[in-house]
């Protein structure tokens, strides 16, 4: 995690961090299939994360760990 994320999530209580943390890593996923498939339809590849989120949300589970992150996003709690 960049150190400045980390550092600026220390203003917040720490019940927030994970939150914090899966939301990071949420976008940070995003941000890496814009900056690195290059070669690859970056549209559909971001199209496909868009449903692949939706879907581990309706289930409550998914195969992308980022997705499955239950610490700090609702996916998989009740």
């Amino acid at each position: 995690m960049r150190l400045h994320f980390r550092w600026g999530s220390g203003f917040f209580s720490r019940r927030y961090h994970d939150p914090i943390y899966a939301i990071y890593g949420f976008v940070r996923f995003a941000d890496e299939i814009v900056d690195s498939f290059h070669g690859y339809d970056k549209a559909r590849l971001l199209e496909r994360f868009r449903t692949d989120t939706y879907l581990a949300i309706e289930e409550k589970i998914s195969l992308n760990p980022i997705l499955n992150n239950s610490n700090g996003l609702s996916i998989n709690t009740g």
